[in-house]
């Protein structure tokens, strides 16, 4: 089964917390590989 895809919009509204935890993480300077390897990658 597909998944859907989310506007970052609706992904705000809908998981504040994992665009917060998202925006940490860029902030910190992490690499798109390091983030697959947290809980905001594994989604």
């Amino acid at each position: 089964m597909p998944q859907a895809k989310l506007t970052i919009g609706e992904l705000e509204a809908g998981y504040p917390m994992y665009c917060k935890a998202l925006r940490r993480l860029l902030q910190q300077g992490k690499t798109a590989q390091d983030i697959e390897r947290t809980v905001c990658g594994g989604t």
